[in-house]
């Protein structure tokens, strides 16, 4: 087995082995760390054990248990519903008195599963029901094997994303959805632990690079960090990992780059490298000094 598809294997099972873990098995005597959110913070695309969530859990140490709830694909609506469904496994998780750090990674889907889904639609390709290591395989595949069809499915893309196009409507629709959903979720996370330091992390932007759709995709992304960095004014428990600036400074952090042929499984892949999976862990740990003691 080719060790990519070991990398795989092993976060889905660490992934699925967090969300069957029952609240109980928590020890009482310990503190509790949660980590919420979409694939980011499930660790994709980090080497194993690299990923932030992993790198911060150590830096807790011993006195500290930890329990990763992040799942790929989730939106903001998603992360929202299951805050406030009581029997959901975040739910029951932040219910625990001894919850003392969360850590919550929610809104890129809200704009990147609108754009993947133009892309794989116009490639062939169904990422329904696969990990989305497979379906970034398959588009690699596609890419290689017909690049000037690619050539043309950027193009498309790109004037789908211009006003009145649907690609542009969906992306205006998931920038909102997101500005309303998030000051819900933040009331939801500190209602259910109000004794919990809370990091969340910033959008950023994958195709800043790109002058094509990059200055128009950020225009979708920071209003959403708008509403992110209002959350520490009214909550002092909060604080804000600026991942839209740390990636922005460091080229290292993200691989991915649509115009690259022949592609590779790096230059499809939107999430966060190693190395920035590292710069976020980094900027929590800064943060965590800002908490009096």
């Amino acid at each position: 087995m080719k060790r990519a598809s070991w990398k795989l294997l092993a976060l889905t099972l660490v992934v699925c082995l967090a969300l069957t873990v029952p609240v109980q098995a928590f020890a009482a005597e310990k503190s509790l760390y949660v980590s919420l959110g979409d694939s980011i913070a499930a660790g994709f695309s980090a080497d194993p054990g690299r990923n932030y969530f992993d790198l911060y859990a150590s830096h807790l140490g011993t006195g500290y248990d930890s329990v990763n709830l992040g799942w790929p694909g989730k939106t903001s609506s998603q992360m929202l519903a299951e805050l406030r469904d009581p029997n959901s496994p975040a739910a029951q998780a932040l219910a625990l008195p001894q919850v003392r750090v969360v850590t919550l990674s929610i809104g890129p889907n809200n704009l990147l599963g609108p754009i993947l889904a133009t892309v794989y639609a116009q490639c062939g390709i169904d990422p329904t029901n696969k990990p989305p290591q497979q379906a970034q395989a398959e588009l690699v595949a596609f890419i290689n094997a017909n690049p000037q069809a690619w050539q043309a499915v950027v193009a498309a893309t790109i004037a789908s994303a211009q006003p009145g196009g649907p690609l542009y409507a969906a992306l205006q629709n998931g920038a909102r959805q997101f500005v309303t959903d998030f000051p819900q979720i933040m009331r939801a996370i500190n209602s259910l632990a109000p004794r919990a330091r809370v990091y969340v992390l910033t959008t950023y932007n994958p195709l800043r690079g790109d002058p094509s759709v990059g200055s128009a995709l950020d225009n979708l992304v920071l209003p959403m960090n708008a509403a992110v960095r209002l959350a520490p004014l009214k909550y002092r428990n909060v604080r804000v990992i600026p991942n839209y600036l740390l990636f922005a400074l460091h080229k290292g952090a993200l691989s991915f780059d649509l115009t690259k042929v022949p592609a590779d499984m790096a230059s499809v892949d939107p999430h966060p490298t190693t190395y920035g999976h590292y710069l976020i862990y980094r900027d929590i740990v800064l943060k965590d000094l800002m908490f009096p003691r």
